[in-house]
């Protein structure tokens, strides 16, 4: 059975319905994580592992979770002064499902991975803010 709250699909209303049939993908067997059919086949056609892995990031969790999260949770390391906002940390059961998705295909280490699912959330964050301030 689907369970809707471990997986993005989206916005609301996008969400499989009768009237609006999506067809979704289990990115890893088992792990209760989907995407869209049409994200898991743009993220098998990636030519890297880091960009299988941005691109599941997006499929995956809503752009609000990621603009308020990290991998791993806390502070920002790259901060001057120590004086980063604190993030929560995504949820760790859909970021093993996009590491095994990603590692299963492509020669890539988790660090790699990490760093690649880091970056893809600072750029939507920097990107927020230049949206707000313009």
């Amino acid at each position: 059975m689907l369970n809707r709250s471990s997986m993005h699909l989206g916005s609301p209303g996008s969400l499989p319905s009768p009237s609006n049939p999506v067809q979704i993908e289990e990115i890893v067997p088992g792990s209760g994580v989907y995407v869209s059919r049409s994200v898991w086949r743009s993220a098998c056609q990636a030519s890297s592992g880091t960009s299988m892995a941005r691109i599941l990031l997006l499929g995956v969790f809503d752009i609000e979770t990621l603009i308020k999260s990290n991998l791993r949770g806390g502070e920002s390391k790259v901060s001057k002064g120590g004086d980063g906002e604190k993030r929560s940390a995504l949820d760790e059961i859909k970021v093993k499902a996009i590491m095994d998705a990603v590692m299963s295909r492509h020669s890539v280490s988790t660090g790699q991975i990490g760093a690649a699912l880091n970056g893809k959330m600072a750029e939507l964050r920097l990107a927020m803010s230049r949206k707000n301030v313009h």
